[in-house]
């Protein structure tokens, strides 16, 4: 079978003008999609109290982790695999596979989830037994896990406009759903989630109009779900495990702060997950470069990428937390009373981002020699660490203490994901010369 030419968007060995554009539209992309809620901050601040705003903090955590926990993390698959399937001819059949394989998952584990909450009578710290907050944390579920499969076909085809497009919608229609559901919704956190369903709704439409064509001829396999959920589950296991690392800390702090106590906290780990779509955002970018190169058996060339990604990377996170820094402490940026943070806070969430983008580097050499179990098993061991060390620094330093463990968690992973990705990358290097 002739093998299909790669689109010339994405070609291996992208000009810098090429590489530069992508990336600056996945940045644009990511400022409104990932950190959405800066967008909403002052809004946010002023409609919720700090009690409120934490319980916002506890709906993003339960969507991070729910999405990849309920789906497999099958709707994911194609960020690597698709390379594979391109260059047999059969990208549909994956694309298909996985799209259905993932919605049905999500969508029975949301249902399950929410008759268990509903015959029990639990009230859990975020929905507190709420029947209307819990169908709508199930929908954000099922809905952003149906916009995360359109925007990794998006990523891999190398459409950065169309990712842009896509992605900024879901910020601004977040935005104007907020606002405009202030006079019709009377809690503060109902309203949140409610904004957050109908913007992940706008995307996910909008991504499934940008990846039908793809989907056309393909077909559900069980030999292509197989292969697919052999990649995916660990990934899975991985951001379970980095969910543990990075959003833990709101949970437990729960345990031991009172809820108005954690609002600094939850408002600097909010902008230290928006920091973190700088150095995903510019993988983003050479994801085919990176994967084609894999998948044509030129490690070197691959790994050379994601080198030169990391240290623009790092660069870009630096002078951020440096301007942050600055516009907090220095010009006196205004915030409500409540969710100031201290200088300490900030600069651990700076360290905190600055192991994560090292770990991208390890995490992306795994994810393109298809070492996913090992990718799992590392994040894991970070993940236990993490939440050992919160439980224990935050009897001692209080929500420094929770900021703290996340950074340990990260430098742990980082170590770990480099190593481990430098051991299979040598043993790659040497099958291939």
């Amino acid at each position: 079978m002739t093998q299909p030419a790669p689109s010339a968007g994405a070609a291996p060995g992208a000009s810098r003008r090429t590489v530069a554009a992508r990336t600056a539209l996945y940045l644009l992309a990511g400022s409104v999609q990932k950190a959405a809620y800066l967008l909403l901050l002052p809004f946010l601040v002023a409609a919720l109290s700090p009690d409120e705003y934490t319980r916002f903090g506890l709906m993003t955590s339960a969507m991070v982790i729910l999405c990849p926990l309920l789906s497999l993390n099958v709707h994911l698959a194609p960020s690597r695999l698709y390379f594979d399937y391109e260059r047999s001819g059969r990208p549909a059949d994956l694309l298909a596979t996985c799209a259905a394989a993932a919605l049905g998952l999500s969508l029975c584990g949301v249902a399950v989830l929410v008759v268990v909450l509903r015959l029990s009578g639990l009230r859990d710290p975020l929905t507190r037994g709420q029947a209307a907050l819990q169908v709508a944390v199930a929908a954000i579920v099922v809905l952003r896990v149906a916009m995360e499969f359109g925007l990794t076909y998006l990523r891999v085809r190398g459409r950065a406009g169309r990712f842009g497009l896509t992605a900024g919608l879901q910020g601004f229609v977040l935005l104007g759903a907020f606002v405009t559901l202030g006079g019709l919704v009377g809690g503060g956190v109902l309203r949140a989630a409610l904004a957050l369903a109908l913007a992940y709704a706008a995307a996910a439409a909008v991504a499934a109009i940008w990846t039908a064509p793809a989907l056309r001829g393909g077909l559900p396999h069980a030999a292509v779900l197989s292969r697919a959920v052999a990649f995916s589950w660990p990934t899975g296991v991985h951001a379970v495990a980095l969910w543990g690392i990075a959003e833990s800390g709101r949970w437990i702090g729960v345990l031991y702060l009172k809820l108005p106590e954690l609002a600094p906290y939850t408002l600097v780990t909010q902008v230290a997950a928006a920091m973190m779509m700088i150095g995903r955002a510019m993988f983003e970018a050479r994801l085919p470069d990176i994967g084609r190169a894999f998948a044509a058996g030129q490690p070197r060339r691959g790994a050379a990428v994601i080198r030169r990604t990391t240290l623009a990377a790092l660069a870009l996170v630096v002078a951020a937390y440096a301007a942050a820094y600055v516009a907090v402490f220095h010009l006196g940026l205004p915030l409500p009373a409540g969710y100031r943070p201290t200088p300490l806070l900030l600069l651990i969430a700076a360290a905190a981002n600055v192991c994560d983008v090292l770990y991208l580097r390890g995490v992306q050499t795994l994810m393109a020699l298809k070492r996913t179990g090992t990718q799992a098993a590392m994040t894991a061991a970070a993940a236990v660490a993490a939440v050992a060390a919160s439980f224990v620094l935050v009897r001692v330093l209080r929500d420094v203490g929770l900021a703290a463990a996340t950074a340990v968690g990260l430098l742990i992973q980082a170590v770990a994901s480099n190593a481990a990705a430098r051991a299979h990358l040598r043993r790659e290097k040497s099958s291939t010369d």
